[in-house]
């Protein structure tokens, strides 16, 4: 996740304030205090790497939490805020007022991501079988091989391209197939019994794919996550450059059952999987007894074009569950304690179910107004965490660090 900006105190020497990435946890004790709803137009401060959709340092998002209240209580609350904003501000069509809710895991699957642009079709396949079947070596030990049908036959060059673009994504390289005539053919062709080939065929026709018509198979092989993510790209990519995205429309969608923890490899260990003030479906007896890699939370996301505009949960109000959940993640419950501390003592008081989401406003205006990149909806944007104009950050003078009690350490090359 983001780095605190942190905030050194003049008055309390050698301790710092940290800027709030978000309200979450005042917002939260607000419902324990007896306030059932809650609005508000929040500052967030995070330090991360900028990118087209994130402008680096500060943000807006419309911030909102209720008492008693379901996810679907919930759902049902704000879509009509959504469609309301579309149809007051911009002349766009939405591809629904009812926002379809798919589960994360066929989200991934299905489209190689958990924000998937659903103004148009291009599921993705699981071919692992058939090339793990094949006289294709390298495909022999991978544990998924996913493909995309284009309904366009590629030339060499463009796929050359793809193939030069995919492995900076981080793929091992591009396979592929032309269909011409309903046949398959390629450099990969002859690794396929007949058989095989028609096994491939009959899938893509399964997702409604005609391959009467002439096209390209793109097919990607690596770790299951790996492979839906990249193939996820390509969908991406060739629906952009196929011009399958229509700018006049909005496909909202929610994206829901998320996994509570997902594994660490650089770590060796279980962290969490989205927001960690999530309640885990099933509460404490789930957490207690279930595989922590089967674990979902209650947890949802509203996506649009490819877009994550809104977050939020059902929050983990009861205080053994809140412990319980920090436990799987490595924190002892005396670690939790101090550092959640006035969290747990006030859902020890008795605290109502509640929940929230955020959604960025920058963002949701980028989207709205047909901008590709959030700076240009700021009057004064940051590049790579400059503010050109004032050229902050900035040296300070050594007056004011000796009166913060800060001495800078010169970095060593």
């Amino acid at each position: 996740g983001a780095r605190d900006y942190l905030v050194p105190s003049r008055i309390h020497k050698g301790k710092f304030y940290a800027l709030p990435q978000a309200p979450q946890q005042y917002k939260q004790l607000l419902m324990v205090g007896g306030l059932d709803r809650y609005f508000q137009i929040a500052p967030c401060f995070r330090d991360e790497d900028p990118r087209a959709d994130r402008h680096s340092g500060a943000f807006y998002q419309i911030d909102v939490e209720c008492s008693f209240i379901t996810q679907e209580d919930f759902w049902e609350l704000v879509e009509p805020y959504f469609v309301e904003v579309v149809n007051s501000l911009t002349s766009k069509k939405l591809k629904s007022t009812k926002f379809p809710r798919i589960p994360y895991a066929e989200a991934v699957d299905k489209y190689g991501s958990d924000k998937p642009d659903l103004r148009f079709d291009m599921f993705l396949t699981d071919l692992t079988d058939e090339f793990k079947a094949s006289e294709m070596k390298v495909f022999k030990d991978v544990e998924s091989v996913k493909a995309i049908f284009v309904e366009k036959k590629l030339s060499k060059s463009e796929i050359e391209t793809l193939d030069k673009d995919i492995k900076l994504e981080g793929a091992k390289g591009l396979s592929w197939f032309t269909i011409e005539n309903e046949m398959l053919n390629g450099p990969i062709e002859k690794f396929f019994s007949k058989e095989l080939k028609k096994r491939i065929s009959s899938k893509f026709e399964n997702n409604g794919y005609d391959l009467t018509q002439n096209g390209t198979i793109l097919v990607i092989g690596d770790t299951y996550k790996k492979s839906c993510a990249l193939v996820g790209w390509l969908r991406n990519k060739m629906g952009s450059e196929l011009g399958l995205k229509d700018k006049n429309v909005l496909a909202f969608a929610w994206i829901i059952d998320f996994p509570m923890f997902e594994w660490d490899e650089k770590n060796n260990k279980w962290d969490f999987g989205h927001n960690p003030f999530s309640m885990p479906q099933g509460g404490i007896d789930t957490l207690r007894n279930e595989d922590p890699s089967k674990i979902l939370a209650q947890q949802y996301d509203l996506a649009c074009n490819g877009y994550e505009i809104a977050s939020g949960s059902i929050r983990n109000f009861h205080p053994e569950t809140f412990i319980e959940a920090f436990k799987i993640v490595g924190y002892s419950e005396e670690e939790t304690r101090k550092k959640f501390g006035h969290m747990i003592s006030a859902f020890e008081y008795g605290a109502p179910p509640h929940g929230g989401f955020a959604t960025g406003f920058d963002r949701l205006m980028m989207l709205l107004f047909d901008e590709e990149n959030i700076r240009e909806v700021y009057a004064f944007p940051k590049t790579n965490a400059q503010e050109l104009m004032t050229g902050a950050p900035r040296e300070v003078d050594k007056a004011d660090l000796d009166l913060l009690g800060i001495e800078i350490k010169k970095e060593t090359k």
